[in-house]
């Protein structure tokens, strides 16, 4: 239960709060944290919404999207790339929309929000106060600095898609392919468990044909580590994770 409301108005400030008080969470928009589905239950909770970071920024081939900018404010903006986009609208819920933010899904780290597949196939980065970390380090490390802003390539091969029971449903497993000039990024995402690159696979299929969709479905099925739960099998997901991603991967292939 959150007994305490701090609202600094640098980032200094916001940084040398949470260093004092190391239990605090940062909030965004605050939709995850007050979600019925969050394990989070932080007393202490440090707002952003006073720190100037809800902005839209081209610079040269990258795009700045400010820590306090919301889902919708992004599917709305034009200088938004289509591949971002593309996995917002997969997100039914425009009230989580309206609320929700892009820095705020990523510091969740959580695999149920597919545009982190997305972003990490892109190769996004993160702006903290200290230093420059990619999307991928964050959410698979213990980081918790402060993000204040998501760095991503305007021009990029990336096609992403996620299996959902519903269409407003979590995402049970969701995927992004990213096809670059010399290197291939594979994703896969399952709610319960973890996000993950197929680094093996990237390796092996670099090089390779990628017109086969039937035989990269079977190689990215194998090379996914899932688990039962209460909803579907580890045997579905894999299957429906290679047959997504290998259709995904042939499309970032020709360049979306």
């Amino acid at each position: 239960m959150i007994t305490e409301f701090l609202k600094p108005k640098t980032i200094i400030e916001a940084v040398q709060l949470k260093q004092a008080t190391p239990d605090a969470v940062y909030m965004a928009g605050g939709s995850w944290i007050n979600s019925s589905r969050s394990a989070m239950n932080p007393e202490t909770v440090i707002s952003l919404n006073e720190l100037d970071l809800n902005f839209i920024k081209q610079d040269q081939d990258t795009l700045r999207i400010g820590a306090m900018t919301t889902l919708q404010d992004i599917l709305d903006n034009d200088l938004i790339p289509d591949y971002i986009k593309d996995n917002l609208k997969l997100f039914r819920n425009r009230n989580i929309r309206n609320q929700g933010t892009l820095a705020g899904a990523i510091a969740t780290k959580n695999p149920a929000f597919s545009i982190l597949t997305v972003l990490i196939a892109a190769g996004a980065k993160l702006e903290t106060p200290t230093e420059e970390i990619s999307v991928e380090k964050y959410v698979t490390s213990d980081c918790s600095a402060l993000i204040l802003a998501v760095r991503i390539p305007l021009k990029a091969a990336v096609c992403s898609n996620k299996h959902s029971i519903t269409a407003r449903g979590v995402s049970l497993v969701s995927v992004a392919a990213g096809v670059f000039e010399k290197q291939i990024h594979l994703v896969v995402a399952q709610d319960g468990g973890k996000i993950e690159r197929l680094t093996d696979l990237e390796i092996a299929l670099s090089g390779a044909s990628l017109s086969d969709r039937d035989e990269l479905a079977e190689k990215i099925s194998k090379a996914v580590v899932s688990f039962d739960d209460y909803r579907t099998s580890a045997a579905f997901k894999k299957y429906i994770a290679g047959v997504m991603l290998a259709d995904c991967l042939i499309k970032a292939a020709k360049g979306v």
